[in-house]
């Protein structure tokens, strides 16, 4: 990374866990419906305390989320720290009911956000954020390292 650059980073919605990061990413996908999604965010800090500390602020973030759930457990996702959460949002007027769970992982100076949403109030598949988050985590490994991608999801 070269000196002063990125000069300027602003982070999603100004969300939690944006100060200190150096770089920030995303990626969504929402297929034919505006309740369901998958979205990634990657971000980046120079030190691996300054990262832990954007962990913190985003998992603090995911916990206040929806319904309220509590953590979800989310074994042998890999990295340093992680957590998860699940939620269900209400049908009202204008909003159809729906389901949604997140984890946050922190593997060295790296944090990454996993989100699924799903329409309806049959539940996210736990097993599919599990696995998502273990492939973006190992990912997350690789670059640290500076080794070719390698990472899967495995289902």
């Amino acid at each position: 990374m070269k000196d002063g650059f990125p000069g300027k980073m602003t982070c999603p919605l100004e969300s939690p866990g944006c100060d200190g990061a150096v770089l920030s990413a995303s990626t969504e996908y929402e297929p034919s419906s505006e309740v369901d999604a998958t979205r990634i965010e990657l971000r980046s800090y120079a030190t691996a305390d300054a990262a832990t500390t954007g962990y913190k602020a985003l998992a603090k973030q995911q916990t206040q989320r929806g319904s309220g759930l509590p953590p979800v457990s989310l074994p042998n996702v890999g990295g340093d720290e992680s957590m998860a959460v699940s939620w269900a949002i209400h049908p009202s007027e204008g909003m159809t009911s729906a389901t949604g769970a997140s984890s946050v992982v922190r593997v060295g100076t790296v944090v990454a956000n996993v989100y699924l949403r799903d329409e309806g109030a049959g539940g996210t598949d736990l097993d599919v954020l599990q696995a998502l988050t273990a492939a973006v985590a190992a990912r997350a490994g690789e670059a640290l390292l500076d080794q070719a991608p390698a990472a899967v999801v495995h289902l």
